[in-house]
């Protein structure tokens, strides 16, 4: 969490922006969060365990047990990509996801290490 960490706060410090927040992986969760605000918005890097990056919209959500930056299950992902790309500059071995990417269909011949044994 400490690179992640260092890396958000680069990377919106690059963009113009401000690091906020963090909140681990949590149980439902798999993945770290960081809201990043600017002028004009506030976004959510989200880094998933296998090192998959993306961002969303800032939905604050959860309970007293479980809080989140952005909706359990339904992120509503946005394009950021300056952003992402400093992030995964320091981050070696991350791949960022667009938008269009996460939304769009699943191609297993995409992930051959996800893909289930045939």
């Amino acid at each position: 969490m400490r690179d992640f960490r260092r890396a958000c706060h680069e990377a919106a410090r690059s963009t113009g922006g401000r690091a906020l927040e963090f909140q681990c992986a949590v149980y439902p969760l798999n993945f770290d969060q960081a809201v990043v605000a600017y002028h004009d918005r506030t976004v959510v890097v989200l880094r998933q365990e296998w090192n998959l990056l993306a961002a969303a919209e800032y939905e604050p959500t959860g309970n007293e047990y479980f809080r989140s930056f952005v909706p359990y299950g339904r992120p509503s992902f946005v394009d950021e990509p300056e952003l992402l790309m400093v992030v995964s500059q320091m981050l070696p071995g991350t791949k960022v996801f667009s938008r269009a990417g996460l939304e769009g269909p699943l191609v297993l011949e995409e992930w051959p290490d996800m893909s289930p044994p045939t």
